[in-house]
């Protein structure tokens, strides 16, 4: 068993579904089921077992990836009426073909135009039915979303795709063909097509102003010119709208073509001679947001109406011409996608900042944008780039470059972000080198190798969610991008600790290293609260916690079990707050600890009065090898003053083991 399962608490005596079983506990004790946290394996699993079930249902998956506009092939419906096959239409479908006039002067060209309809009419409950199970599944709400690109400005936008979009799109299509249907033995081909022309504009027109950012739909040959325009039309939306809920599923960044064995970087979707238009999906890296998104590309929606140009990169850029995106969307659609998302007002009707997993996002100089409602010019910061990478905190105006007192970087709510604005030269900027110098000469130090340094006095400041009021958070964590367990917990802890699933205390992410034999073992979080030193240094923290009515009862849960745990949560849901800022403050001490570069293993250190930092040599202590920091464990690392002695019946003496590298490691096997 490897240590990611090793490192979790058992799971809970009950056969129901943990992921059920943190919902439902959630809901009972009012806190978020964090299973990200709790039950990451089972999480990202179960994140995976949904995007396989969509991708297999879809009709990218039944054709292989290969998408035809001509292909009116239907799919087996021996297994009876799919559950949004309207029983009406079902009873054309379930008659296996389409009866018309023999050897009329156009039945096979109404034949086939009727087939289309049909095909397109089935992938598009196919899609409606697909995303009620996400939605029941807790993965979305009301709709998904896709990107479009803007080639002419360079950015990608988030189109949101409310639900009401297909099944208006349904609707419209079920009243088309009842009536096409009722036609078929007395009408001629023009008769069919004027009927389709006069009806399914409607949803057309709707789906415009229900998509954002589908014009493309308006356009088009004139209709003299092209004879199965609407029908053509109707089918490139419906297989845009497969696809993008498969792009969905891995929030646009994950790779989908492994479900048909393929390694896919784009797909085309060709046009007719008739019809000349056609789209591409294909991935391609977005500007500041790809480090957030740990460089996986997204995939990204192109309609064109004429070929690609052979000029053109494969992503659709012209030579010389930067390929990487700007992403255009508003918040809400943001953390749906690649949340949570926690708001940092900035009064009522603004925001300071938006807090992310991996950093925030700001608005930079210049961000206003030219109309009411935005887009605002804003950049994604990695908490690294601010300060060094030392701790995650709320930084200064100056830290932007930006003039105090000069322009107002608040964000006004409901606005539309452009994320990954292009960096000029700024040759009026009146912020000196002097400026710079006399604001952060404290923490210069000389070049040159530096110490990991630990020292209260010299470290930066923890942001808390504490000092600001009416911090609000939305989204979900999805598969992309990427987050450690570690900072899972501290974003919580940090962010909105009110809402916190207190049972990561449970968890067995603490790595205890004995002082005098060198050997290890796995603790639970909360287990670091009862070491000596640790306690100690906690009370120049928050002088007297223990002795509060929380920090006693704290002290006091149960070695095994959640419910205890989530019953003192409940109790103390007012202290909440400020239990999560003591966590937060021991945990972000012991957030670097684990794995090093150069073979070595980096574990904490409390003096009496300053927090070190020890490096252990990893091949002289195997058991470092398997401790990692991951999506789905985490290593907090400190030596403790316990002596932790391997029975080996005399043979090896606890200072022979630290010379001989006889180390081991403690934990438990999770089945």
């Amino acid at each position: 068993m490897d240590d990611d399962q090793a490192s979790r608490a058992e799971s809970p005596d009950s056969e129901e579904d943990p992921l059920l079983y943190w919902k439902k506990s959630a809901e009972k004790y009012d806190f978020d089921p964090d299973t990200e946290i709790v039950e990451p394996q089972r999480h990202y699993s179960r994140l995976d077992e949904l995007e396989r079930d969509v991708v297999h249902a879809s009709e990218f998956f039944r054709c292989r990836g290969k998408y035809d506009l001509t292909d009116n092939t239907l799919p087996d419906l021996s297994q009876g009426r799919p559950s949004l096959v309207s029983e009406r239409i079902w009873k054309h479908l379930a008659k296996g073909k389409v009866e018309v006039v023999p050897d009329g002067p156009d039945s096979k060209e109404i034949q086939e135009k009727v087939e289309s309809l049909l095909k397109s009419y089935l992938i598009i409950c196919n899609v409606l039915e697909r995303l009620h199970f996400l939605e029941a599944a807790g993965f979305c709400r009301e709709g998904y979303s896709m990107l479009v690109e803007r080639p002419e400005q360079d950015l990608a936008e988030v189109t949101r795709v409310s639900v009401s979009a297909p099944i208006a799109l349904r609707d419209m299509m079920e009243v088309a063909i009842d009536e096409v249907y009722s036609k078929l033995g007395s009408s001629s081909i023009q008769r069919i097509e004027n009927h389709l022309r006069d009806h399914l504009p409607i949803s057309i027109i709707w789906l415009i102003e229900n998509i954002i950012g589908l014009e493309w739909l308006s356009r088009g040959h004139p209709r003299d010119q092209s004879k199965n325009f609407t029908l053509m039309n109707l089918r490139m939306t419906v297989l845009m709208l497969d696809l993008a809920l498969i792009a969905y599923m891995g929030s646009h960044g994950s790779q989908f073509g492994q479900y048909i064995n393929e390694e896919l970087e784009s797909i085309v979707v060709s046009g007719t001679k008739e019809y000349s238009w056609n789209f591409r999906c294909s991935q391609k890296r977005l500007a500041c947001l790809d480090e957030f998104l740990d460089s996986n590309k997204v995939w990204v929606f192109e309609v064109r109406e004429t070929k690609r140009d052979p000029q053109l990169h494969g992503d659709g850029s012209p030579p010389g011409k930067s390929q990487q995106l700007s992403i255009l969307t508003d918040m809400e659609d943001f953390a749906d996608l690649w949340g949570p998302v926690w708001t940092v007002p900035a009064g009522d009707n603004a925001v300071q900042q938006y807090n992310v997993s991996k950093g925030f996002i700001a608005r930079v100089r210049g961000g206003a944008g030219g109309n009411i409602g935005g887009p605002v010019n804003c950049h994604w910061y990695s908490w690294a780039s601010v300060n060094g990478g030392e701790a995650k905190i709320q930084p200064t105006l100056a830290k932007f470059g930006k003039d105090k007192g000069t322009e107002d970087f608040s964000i006004p709510k409901g606005w539309r972000l452009r994320i990954g604005a292009s960096l000029r030269l700024n040759k009026t900027c009146s912020y000196k080198l002097d400026e710079y110098e006399s604001e952060y000469a404290q923490t210069m130090v000389p070049l040159g190798t530096t110490e990991t340094v630990w020292r209260p006095d010299t470290r930066t400041i923890g942001f808390s969610a504490a000092q600001y009021i009416g911090i609000t958070v939305s989204g979900t964590q999805k598969k992309i991008p990427s987050t450690t367990v570690k900072d899972h917990i501290w974003n919580k802890l940090s962010q909105n600790p009110r809402r916190a699933n207190p049972c990561f205390l449970n968890q067995f992410l603490v790595v205890e290293i004995s002082h005098c034999t060198g050997n290890s073992r796995r603790r639970r979080v909360k287990d670091l609260l009862h070491m000596e030193r640790v306690r100690q240094h906690l009370q120049y923290f928050r002088p007297g916690w223990d002795k509060t009515q929380w920090g006693v009862q704290l002290l006091s849960l149960p070695d095994d079990g959640n419910d205890a745990l989530m019953a003192f949560w409940e109790t103390h849901h007012k202290e909440r707050g400020e239990i999560g800022d003591l966590l937060c403050h021991v945990l972000d001490l012991l957030h670097k600890t684990g794995p090093l570069t150069g073979g070595k293993f980096a574990a904490a250190y409390f003096t009496n009065h300053e927090e070190l930092c020890v490096k252990v040599d990893i091949p002289l202590n195997d058991w470092a090898k398997p401790l990692h920091d991951s999506s789905s464990t985490a290593v907090y690392a400190i030596v403790n003053g316990v002596c932790l002695k391997y029975d080996t019946r005399g043979e090896i003496t606890s200072h022979e083991a630290l010379n001989t590298a006889h180390t081991v490691f403690q934990t438990r096997i999770a089945l």
